[in-house]
């Protein structure tokens, strides 16, 4: 502490024999700059006697002893700051480093088709939300995958069967079989050949559509005379089941693929035959206003069980697992298909061995 010691000129600080405390009420508010202030007011102060005589004892901080504290503390807190942004650096680096190589872990697996590696990453900042996508395609491809190889299950099925059958009826007519038997065969032979052409043409049709490669051609269709139409080409197979059918039809036009379309018939009428049963009802409305087109296809059927009902749009289901009726489990999808190609929806409706009801609606353009 430095002391100066006055006499006569700071002895009327002391009237009233009070020490003195210039500091408390120094004028400038800043503590740091008011240390440095070399003024008698940045001081306290007491009154002393030396020799007989009175004098006034004033003291202040050390300049010196207070600058070296001062940077002290300013070293030490910039020392502090620093040491704690590098540890918060490597710390950061290595969360960030970490899920990166998690990210890289996870990638190598999937790579060799391991769909299922847990990804550990739970962060709520931009690699966190890289991780939830990454899991979202890591599903998705899971699904591809089952799907995939549920394909090539179904499909491997859907062409050793007939193929199997060609083979071996066409041994039988090799041998020694009467006329009868030998057309009995050939019809056979012809059938399932019927069978596998129509595999592969609604295979193309899926896989044209799903690629976006489908050779279009959109025109104006009368959605009436293309029911009329496949009615007439099923006739045969409705009178031998001995079905009774009810036409509603209305003239009804939209702008669609003619021949994708037709195929939506065919599919829905067949099954709407397939599934009946003998002596049963099919009823077929079309019409439409300003907004949309609608067309129903009820049949008296076997109907579809309620826990099955959402299934029956995935490709090669059945509704019979045991594949005791005739098809490959694509029908449905692909009417699906060519309707969400064409901006349609179908919704269906159906109560067991009631029967089942197909609305297709064609907004209008």
């Amino acid at each position: 502490m430095a002391n100066h010691l006055k006499r006569k000129n700071g002895m009327t600080l002391f009237e009233g024999g009070k020490a003195y405390n210039g500091i408390r009420s120094f004028k400038n508010s800043y503590l740091i700059m008011s240390h440095f202030a070399n003024d008698i007011q940045n001081t306290v102060g007491t009154k002393i006697e030396i020799d007989g005589e009175e004098w006034g004892l004033f003291l202040r901080p050390n300049n010196i002893s207070f600058f070296t504290e001062f940077h002290l503390i300013i070293f030490g807190f910039i020392f502090a700051v620093f040491v704690s942004s590098i540890i918060g650096i490597l710390f950061m680096s290595r969360k960030v480093t970490q899920s990166l190589s998690e990210l890289t872990s996870a990638t190598q697996e999937m790579a060799n088709h391991n769909f299922q590696y847990p990804l550990m990453i739970n962060r709520k900042d931009e690699i966190g939300q890289l991780a939830d996508r990454f899991r979202m395609m890591q599903q998705k491809l899971e699904n591809t995958d089952q799907a995939r190889k549920k394909f090539v299950n179904n499909v491997s099925h859907d062409f050793q069967s007939p193929l199997l059958n060609i083979r071996g009826y066409s041994e039988l007519l090799n041998g020694e079989i009467s006329s009868s038997e030998g057309k009995k065969y050939n019809h056979i032979i012809q059938t399932e050949a019927k069978r596998l052409s129509n595999l592969t043409k609604q295979l193309l049709i899926l896989t044209s559509i799903d690629q976006g490669t489908y050779p279009t051609n959109k025109q104006i269709v009368r959605v009436d005379e293309q029911l009329h139409q496949v009615v007439h080409s099923m006739l045969w197979r409705i009178e031998e089941k001995g079905l009774e059918i009810k036409l509603d039809l209305q003239p009804v036009s939209v702008y669609a693929d003619r021949t994708l379309l037709i195929n939506v018939w065919e599919n829905l009428i067949g099954n709407a035959i397939k599934y009946n049963k003998e002596f049963g009802e099919i009823s077929i409305h079309c019409n439409e206003n300003e907004s949309e087109a609608v067309v129903t296809i009820r049949d008296t059927g076997i109907g579809i069980e309620p826990h099955t009902l959402e299934k029956i749009f995935e490709r090669f289901y059945r509704v019979d697992q045991a594949r005791n009726k005739e098809g490959m489990g694509l029908g449905l999808s692909i009417v699906q298909e060519v309707l969400s190609y064409h901006n349609a929806s179908i919704e269906v409706e159906s109560n067991e061995k009631e029967g089942t009801t197909f609305t297709t609606v064609f907004p209008k353009k």
